[in-house]
């Protein structure tokens, strides 16, 4: 399954450049591919367009000079939505989204001064 992630995310920031962050993220399904036994099958139909997840993440923006900072951190999340369409099956059981990452970066600061 690849999705687009739209994270709507708050930010608390420190003077010290220590962040934490909270808020939803919304992933719109692109492809969805189910591959075993020497076979492809397109699952799309099957599963849920939209998932809806909460996001939590802390880290920290180092400045390396007036303009450019190094930014690094950690974010978890967790799927509210089933990611399988419901089936007719009795003894169905939810689907749910679970990730966390590790994320670095350099951020270059514009300014209209």
């Amino acid at each position: 399954m690849k999705y687009i992630d739209i994270p709507v995310l708050f930010r608390l920031t420190t003077k010290g450049g220590f962040y934490f962050e909270v808020g939803p993220q919304f992933s719109l399904l692109s492809n969805a591919k189910f591959v075993g036994n020497n076979s492809t099958t397109d699952i799309k139909s099957e599963t849920n367009s939209l998932n809806i997840s909460g996001q939590i993440g802390l880290g920290m923006d180092v400045k390396a000079s007036d303009k450019i900072s190094i930014i690094a951190g950690l974010r978890f999340g967790y799927g509210f939505t089933d990611a399988a369409k419901k089936g007719n099956e009795v003894n169905y059981k939810p689907t749910h989204s679970a990730v966390g990452g590790l994320h670095v970066g350099v951020a270059y600061t514009i300014s209209s001064k």
